[in-house]
């Protein structure tokens, strides 16, 4: 990337395995070290109503948004039907989140959600403004530079293939089951 900010090229080293852990995650490094505005004050969030409908479907059931196609398609994740289908057949209701339509039908939507399911992109940063916490499918990337709600464990030389369908549905049963538990102490 080409800029005129003199610390742009900590964009391209291993920052999240250094002492500052940003609370805001790659954003704030992003602005703070490579952009200089260290005197920023973060504030990700964005107040708008939750979607009357979902909130609805809410009452009985989890709500969650899906958002599987990536900027690249090495970021997509390959079994976005499949994983679909698996979280109705678990009783979830889903939605796709698509940040190409009216971008504030698309927060209150997530406002409404109780998790959102994405590959590594403005998905992730969408939900944190609305407090929908994320599930991020890493595919190549290290969950540590993303730093969200959860991860996937990232493809490697020894694990190729993307997380299937059938383990990621159980890897987000699993996560309302927790905090189910978390809840009832």
């Amino acid at each position: 990337m080409s800029s005129t900010f003199l610390s742009m090229a900590r964009w391209h080293s291993p920052w999240w395995q250094g002492e500052w852990l940003p609370d805001n995650g790659y954003p704030e490094f992003y602005l703070r070290s490579c952009c200089g505005f260290d005197a920023l004050q973060m504030q990700m969030n964005i107040e708008v109503p939750a979607d009357k409908a979902l909130k609805n479907q809410a009452r009985s059931t989890k709500v969650i948004a899906l958002m599987c196609e990536g900027a690249e398609a090495r970021l997509t994740y390959p079994f976005a039907e499949e994983l679909q289908h698996r979280l109705a057949d678990q009783g979830f209701h889903t939605w796709t989140l698509d940040t190409t339509h009216n971008l504030h039908n698309q927060l209150m939507k997530l406002k409404a959600s109780d998790l959102l399911v994405t590959v590594p992109g403005d998905g992730q940063w969408l939900a944190a403004t609305v407090d929908c916490p994320s599930l991020v499918i890493c595919g190549e990337v290290d969950p540590r530079m993303l730093m969200p709600d959860y991860a996937t464990d990232p493809v490697s030389p020894e694990n190729p293939e993307p997380m299937p369908a059938e383990e990621l549905a159980q890897s987000i049963v699993s996560i309302f089951e927790q905090e189910t538990e978390d809840a009832n102490r």
